[in-house]
């Protein structure tokens, strides 16, 4: 299981260093200009992230490899279900961190404004959980079966 999240996270390091760019630039953009679709839009960005690395997986044939390993398909799944989790966590930390400083700076803190951010984060999680409670199973070239 730990070298299968390894090999996400440097696939992520090699091919996904926009998204997290974009993560960063969309939190300040939506701390700075007070519109809640900037401010919610790196958690959507997050998500994308795994299934973006999936499609890497498919195209390098990473399936037919994967099945020689010791692993089962059930640590395979559980695997990109840990990643899309932490890839979330990171970015509502992101978020909610970059708004708190905003609100400090222009001394307006408002706690419906973080809970907010919070909620929808906690959405997004319940998504993720919602979809991994269902049996699960790799299916034909690596995509994941909903």
């Amino acid at each position: 299981m730990k070298g299968l999240l390894r090999k996400d996270l440097y696939l992520m390091i090699k091919y996904c260093r926009l998204f997290f760019i974009l993560i960063i630039v969309f939190s300040f953009a939506g701390a700075w200009n007070n519109n809640l679709f900037f401010a919610l839009y790196p958690i959507t960005i997050s998500s994308i992230i795994p299934v973006n690395l999936l499609s890497y997986d498919e195209k390098s044939n990473w399936s037919l490899y994967a099945c020689t390993f010791p692993c089962s398909r059930k640590e395979i799944v559980s695997s990109k279900y840990i990643l899309t989790v932490c890839t979330l966590t990171l970015s509502a930390i992101i978020v909610e961190v970059v708004q708190t400083i905003n609100m400090i700076i222009r001394h307006n803190f408002h706690i419906s404004g973080l809970l907010t951010i919070f909620v929808s984060g906690k959405a997004a999680f319940r998504r993720v959980a919602c979809l991994s409670c269902r049996k699960h199973s790799l299916g034909d070239a690596g995509r994941l079966r909903f």
